[in-house]
């Protein structure tokens, strides 16, 4: 299977493979709790700030009744209505998982994000001086509604989690949990941009390893594909999605062409993450950022979590050629 998302569904699509690799390996498994109160999650085994303070980063040998995730009991409430009443659940259905601990048979063949967080670890504020248009970034109003949505309450959250922030995971961690390809879009004018350029970077690196597809949209905005036109559906909208799928067929065994995977070429300025071309300008302040903030931190030892180059500049070196087209054609 490919797990995929938008945005905060994006990061759902790194946070998920990590979780079902804990599972699978007994680590962390997620129990029903009687209680509601939601508890401060502690920093995780596989996490930066677990690695900084001398953690292995990959121990599978913790208890099995070690995870920091409690679920509050789903109950049955009656709602009235003008008409009748309404039953409905406060929470989702327990699944399998969760009442007998069956973890489901499941592999990862790819991941496919759009436009995702990755690391929580940086402010809002932090972010947003990464854009190099910060009036094209989403208003405060909308950010902090979806913070406070997300994550609430905020200050019991741990931002280090690679549950919540992927970018805190360890080399190893995302080497063993991660399929094998990646596809990844961010936006230039997005305060998103420069850590999902950096994380994509990351995967791709000798320490991690994954194929990475997809690449850095040039003067697009945050959700640029999700923009209302009763009239038409955007073009480059059309065109990204078809080429992400063009990878999965590649990906589960089908044939798909070098320009099938590049359609969104014919209407905008795409810089791809297999080409190691320049990637976006950043403003000064959004480069000392990166180096100030541990973004591309969270391994342990000398399992350096450092992507090759720094996201944006000019990373391409003498005799670094690009793909070929008989390379790009290639199938698994």
């Amino acid at each position: 299977m490919a797990l995929s998302g938008f945005s905060a569904g994006g990061n759902f699509a790194f946070t998920v493979p990590l979780m079902l690799y804990d599972l699978q390996n007994d680590v962390g498994k997620r129990t029903l709790s009687e209680s509601a109160n939601i508890k401060k999650t502690r920093s995780r085994p596989h996490s930066s700030a677990s690695n900084r303070k001398g953690g292995s980063g990959h121990d599978l040998q913790r208890p099995s009744g070690g995870s920091t995730l409690e679920l509050p009991r789903p109950t049955l409430t009656t709602t009235k209505s003008s008409t009748n009443s309404i039953f409905k659940l406060t929470d989702l259905e327990p699944t399998a998982l969760e009442i007998q601990q069956e973890v489901p048979d499941l592999r990862l063949r790819a991941i496919v994000s759009f436009y995702p967080p990755t690391d929580f670890r940086q402010t809002r504020d932090e972010k947003r001086a990464t854009n190099p248009l910060p009036e094209k970034n989403l208003p405060p109003m909308l950010t902090d509604l979806f913070d406070k949505s997300y994550m609430h309450p905020l200050e019991t959250i741990d931002f280090t989690d690679p549950y919540l922030s992927p970018a805190a995971a360890s080399d190893t961690f995302l080497r063993a949990a991660y399929p094998e390809d990646i596809i990844l879009y961010t936006c230039e004018y997005d305060m998103l941009n420069a850590e999902g350029v950096a994380f994509g970077e990351r995967l791709s690196s000798p320490e991690i390893g994954k194929k990475v597809h997809g690449g850095l949209i040039k003067e697009s905005v945050h959700a640029f594909d999700k923009k209302p036109n009763p009239i038409r559906f955007p073009a480059s909208a059309d065109q990204c999605y078809a080429e992400a799928c063009a990878e999965l067929k590649r990906v589960f065994g089908g044939r798909s062409s070098f320009d099938e995977r590049r359609q969104l070429d014919k209407s905008k300025t795409v810089d791809r993450f297999e080409d190691h071309d320049q990637r976006n300008q950043m403003t000064s302040e959004g480069e000392r950022l990166i180096d100030d903030t541990n973004m591309a931190d969270g391994v342990e030892g000398n399992d350096s979590g450092r992507w090759i180059g720094r996201p944006s500049m000019n990373d391409k070196g003498p005799g670094h050629d690009k793909i070929s087209k008989r390379e790009a054609d290639g199938v698994l």
